[in-house]
């Protein structure tokens, strides 16, 4: 098994800690920038977005979000009615 070691050299201007990754199926850390190498679900950043006391897009995702909400409740009362 061969160790791959990446130094500044070969990263560039990307911060080291901004190179793990977190599959959100089994929830296994990797540094692979596409999938889990345990499941093969795509990865996503394992670290949270940048805070800013302006959030421009913070209404559209109140938005979306009650929306999703929404369309889960009328789903789970579908299925409970049905």
């Amino acid at each position: 098994m061969s160790v791959l070691v990446t130094t500044a050299e070969t990263l560039g201007a990307v911060p080291v800690t901004r190179l793990l990754k977190k599959c959100p199926r089994c929830g296994q850390y990797t540094m692979n920038p596409t999938v889990c190498p345990k499941c093969g679900e795509p990865v996503v950043s394992a670290h949270p977005p940048r805070f800013s006391i302006e959030d421009r897009y913070g209404k559209y995702r109140r938005q979306m979000k009650r929306a999703l909400l929404a369309e889960q409740k009328q789903a789970k009362g579908d299925t409970a009615a049905g």
